[in-house]
């Protein structure tokens, strides 16, 4: 709570809170001027103190509270010391206790002075009046209740204090009695003593009455950010005096305020301060005390701005760029607060707030975000529904480029098991910097070591390949800054081998033209080929000219060659590549069947091990086809 005295006004300003939070009961109830008693103070059900937490008390603003705390973990209970001087009025107070998320209003919860003098044995006295309150103007008909009482038609007299005349009086027992009661309009808002006196007996019952304020109005009830205000009219009261005192939260000043009358005060030289929250303000007035919720709007000014967004620039399929957005006279804060950029395919992601004005978030783009500039949005309050809320845009503040292609990888032929150095080529990449993200899709069995930017086009890696990952294409995508290359399919796991030899078996004593076929491989340099076995020379290997997967040779079979199957050998480029019993030596057909030694089947053999090996081929071509 902070005071300011102006021109002989005590101005009391409360931290903003939620209002209408009732204090239910206090024990003990009442205390003697001079006396120092321990109390507990209970709220309502549906809210909880907190501390630190101060108690006042009114109209008898010099009783002290001390030695403030919660009782149990429910913390709907304050336990608190309370120190009474001597000299106090006697009379029934209003209780506040004001902490850090609300304001607590008790009417006629404690008295000063013993509520029945000599005793509370079988004194007559007054136990409930029903209903126990009404607003200022109105007229009603009441229920009294009264204990060890002798109400009696024509001479019993209901009494509720000033400004409540009370018409006809219907008494039904000795205990209960029917009247019609009208408050006032300049009644005071405060709880009221109910008092019936029949001859000379006096029933009482203290504060069981509570007279309500009207509605109150302000007018202008709106403002904007930075602007003064000449007068504020605050109408529609009662009770209002010279220690009357005017709230109307975080960044709002009142330079004076005057009485009108007892139903009227006029506030000069309203400020509304650049920096002051936007959105429905509580009025708080204290001597008499009210609350009023959403009495007061304060618009957003035109000062009120997003300055920019830094960086405001990235490229589609971006995984996430970390962004810092500046505003001025705003109010970021942890929690009701959203940022949108207009742009589909895109969110903004892991929002923390710096500092009031500063706001740290993540941009994050789908592939299919379409370039072009767009608008960023921070907006307050949108979680609470307010209508009147804090938003700010930076109209065309990011812009969304279309990302690089990646063109090749150098080497392209990449093989399980290795860990190899390679180069991406990305033709204006802009790979810039020391901080570089390199994601594949799919990841699995595949470990970036070490990324490295060379220049603006190309960038070197360190890789690791499982022994298991999997011949799948996959996609690239390299993020430096803002900038993103992406290369779909361009990142391969190569699982070469020989899928055989055409023709596959040659006759003794001849000559034969090979083609070797490979599968998932490029062969390069010099190859060589072999076979296992005796009686086969090779003549020439080379690479043929429309298939880099394929092999040209050319063999001679001596005529005592062994006959049956022979594994054939590859080497090339650094890769040894075997394709078992993938060649046969037969006999020609003038030679003996004997001599042949069951070639018949040394021969089919091979031939039907080939038909395997084509059919391998077909399905490796066909898959790369597809990728």
């Amino acid at each position: 709570m902070k005071r300011l005295w102006l021109a002989g006004v005590t101005l009391i300003f409360i931290e903003a809170g939620a209002a209408g939070q009732q204090l239910t009961t206090m024990v003990p109830g009442w205390a003697i001027p001079g006396q120092t008693i321990d109390a507990f103070i209970s709220c309502d059900a549906e809210h909880t103190f907190d501390l630190p937490a101060m108690v006042e008390f009114y109209p008898a603003v010099n009783i002290q509270a001390s030695n403030i705390y919660l009782v149990d973990v429910s913390n709907q209970r304050l336990g608190l010391t309370i120190f009474i001087p001597a000299g106090t009025p006697c009379g029934s107070q209003t209780v506040t206790v004001t902490t850090n998320s609300y304001e607590f209003v008790g009417s006629g919860i404690f008295s000063v002075c013993e509520p029945c003098p000599g005793g509370c044995g079988n004194e007559p006295s007054i136990t409930s009046i029903e209903p126990n309150k009404g607003q200022a103007g109105e007229s009603l008909k009441v229920k009294v209740t009264g204990s060890n009482t002798h109400f009696a038609a024509a001479s019993s007299v209901l009494s509720l204090g000033n400004d409540i005349s009370v018409g006809s009086i219907t008494v039904t027992s000795e205990t209960e009695l029917e009247a019609q009661i009208t408050i006032s309009d300049s009644a005071s808002a405060s709880s009221r003593d109910v008092t019936v006196t029949t001859g000379s007996e006096v029933a009482v019952g203290k504060g069981l009455f509570t007279v309500t304020a009207p509605p109150l109005e302000l007018s202008p009830d709106s403002a904007a950010q930075g602007e003064t205000l000449s007068e504020v009219v605050v109408s529609g009261g009662t009770g209002f005096g010279a220690s009357t005192t005017v709230d109307l939260g975080e960044g709002i000043s009142i330079g004076s305020i005057s009485l009108s009358d007892s139903t009227s005060l006029r506030l000069g030289d309203v400020r509304i301060s650049l920096d002051a929250p936007v959105g429905y303000r509580t009025l708080r007035l204290r001597n008499p005390f009210y609350s009023v919720e959403k009495a007061f709007t304060v618009l957003q000014g035109p000062q009120t701005q997003l300055l920019s967004i830094t960086p405001n620039h990235a490229d589609a399929g971006h995984p996430g760029l970390p962004v810092l957005l500046v505003g001025q006279h705003t109010h970021f804060s942890e929690s009701d607060k959203q940022v949108s950029l207009s742009a589909a395919h895109s969110a903004v992601k892991y929002l923390q707030a710096v500092s009031s004005t500063e706001l740290q978030a993540t941009v994050v783009l789908g592939r299919n975000a379409l370039p072009g500039l767009y608008d960023v949005t921070v907006a307050l309050g949108v979680e609470a529904g307010c209508s009147n809320c804090e938003k700010v845009v930076l109209e065309k503040g990011f812009e969304i480029s279309e990302p690089a292609v990646i063109s090749a990888i150098d080497p392209e032929q990449l093989l399980p098991g290795e860990k190899v150095e390679l180069t991406v080529i990305a033709s204006g990449g802009n790979f810039q910097g020391d901080q570089v993200q390199v994601l594949l899709d799919p990841p699995e069995d595949v470990e970036i070591l070490q990324a490295t930017v060379l220049d603006g086009d190309h960038l070197q890696l360190e890789v690791t390949i499982g022994e298991k990952a999997s011949g799948q294409p996959r996609d690239m995508t390299v993020v430096t800054g803002s900038e993103v290359a992406f290369g779909q399919g361009v990142f391969d796991v190569f699982h070469p081998a020989l899928a055989g030899v055409s023709p596959t078996s040659g006759m003794r004593g001849t000559s034969v033209h090979l083609t070797v076929m490979g599968m998932d491989v490029e062969f390069q340099g010099t190859p060589s080929l072999s076979f296992s076995g005796t009686g086969i020379e090779v003549l020439s290997v080379a690479l043929d000219p429309q298939d880099s997967s394929r092999l040209k040779a050319e063999i001679n079979i001596a005529a005592d060659a062994p006959l049956g199957a022979r594994d054939v050998t590859v080497s090339s480029g650094g890769i040894e590549l075997t394709a078992p019993r993938a060649f046969a030596v037969i006999a020609a057909p003038w030679q003996s069947g004997g001599e042949q030694n069951g070639c018949s089947c040394s021969a089919a053999g091979p031939q039907g091990a080939n038909a395997l090996v084509m059919l391998l081929m077909l399905l490796a071509g066909l898959r790369r086809f597809l990728s």
